[in-house]
């Protein structure tokens, strides 16, 4: 079994690729636009992972390289790019895939593919990163605790800090936050998924630390924590 690694020279790539050959002895194959990049991560993994250049702009080529993975982890964003284009040609190669999809519009259009991704044979886990993914599963294990959940609402501290690779183009981390403050947002009010404005501040009172004002801007754990609890308002922020 081959483990194909999209977009794997980049930053949140290079820290999976570093746990994954911890625990498994399995060829690795870091397939980047960036060859120069992808062969130094490759260099840096040791013998076991190999660096394919790909564009995955190009069809023939993405689906290619799948045909010679057993799984696929989809770490190219921003993933309004390449969420459903990766994961349709997966679906297609029966090949299992993974992502850390941290954008909410293909999140919910990835999630439509659950009957094709079956009839298929293929294992496809969206969000899987440490936001969504763990922030999800924290969410999930304080709510359980509770009597009652009235309002479920994530959020991170503001770092304006992020990544210029070496070609001096934004990373993907910009572009998706650049698109997500200047979009719609899609967000659970009332029990339904609507879209609102971005930028909306919000008053929270965090319990044993007091009242403080948030953003709001898009992202994937508002419409998905609503599959566990219908119910709740959610909202990314």
């Amino acid at each position: 079994m081959t483990i194909l690694a999209l977009g794997g020279a980049g930053a949140m790539a290079r820290a999976a690729l570093r746990h994954l050959v911890a625990s498994t002895d399995l060829p690795i194959t870091v397939a980047d636009l960036d060859l120069r990049a992808a062969t130094a991560t490759a260099t840096q993994l040791g013998s076991q992972v190999r660096a394919l250049e790909l564009d995955l702009e190009s069809p023939p080529d993405l689906h290619a390289a799948l045909d010679d993975a057993e799984v696929v982890l989809n770490l190219a964003g921003p993933y309004h790019r390449f969420g459903e284009r990766v994961l349709d040609a997966a679906i297609a190669t029966a090949t299992n895939y993974l992502d850390i999809c941290d954008d909410p519009a293909p999140t919910l259009a990835m999630l439509r593919r659950r009957d094709a991704a079956r009839a298929a044979g293929v294992t496809a886990v969206v969000g899987m990163g440490a936001s969504p993914g763990v922030s999800n599963l924290l969410a999930r294990v304080a709510a359980d605790r509770l009597d009652h959940v009235d309002r479920i609402t994530t959020g991170w501290p503001e770092d304006p800090r992020h990544e210029v690779d070496a070609r001096r183009a934004p990373s993907a981390a910009s572009v998706h936050w650049v698109h997500q403050c200047s979009h719609p947002i899609t967000v659970l009010r009332g029990g339904e998924l609507t879209d609102v404005p971005p930028l909306q501040r919000v008053a929270l009172d965090y319990p044993g630390v007091g009242e403080g004002v948030v953003t709001t801007v898009g992202h994937p754990e508002a419409v998905t924590l609503q599959v566990s609890y219908p119910g709740s308002v959610t909202a990314g922020t």
